[in-house]
């Protein structure tokens, strides 16, 4: 990874998974802390790879050292969301490739989330 590209962003990390309480959704609590990172958008390739519902989303790939939350059905708990060019974007994949060269980094996919109902669009 060349760290001379690399940037600083702010990512809003979910303490736990929202719930609901007499019927009304109550959002988890969260954090923000601040990673290094490299943002591309995906190529065509990529793109054909994610699941066929979201490919035509806006989605984006982040390389860092930091490694992000993706969101879990299983747990009903959001992915972390990283803040990039006026938007937000859920990290739906992470991979670990550290094995690939020696060096600590990870590579995340990140959905554009509507702000207006607080999950991808």
């Amino acid at each position: 990874m060349i760290t001379t590209w690399n940037r600083t962003y702010t990512v809003t990390r979910p303490l736990a998974a929202a719930t609901y309480v007499k019927g009304r959704l109550v959002k988890a609590a969260t954090e923000e802390i601040e990673i290094q990172a490299t943002i591309q958008p995906l190529n065509s390739k990529e793109v054909l790879l994610l699941p066929e519902g979201q490919r035509t989303k806006e989605t984006i790939k982040i390389y860092s050292a930091t490694e992000l939350n993706p969101g879990s059905n299983k747990t009903k708990k959001n992915g972390d969301t990283i803040a990039y060019d006026g938007n937000g974007y859920e990290i739906i994949s992470v991979a670990d490739w550290s094995k690939m060269n020696g060096i600590k980094h990870f590579k995340m996919v990140g959905q554009k989330i509507d702000a207006d109902a607080g999950s991808r669009e």
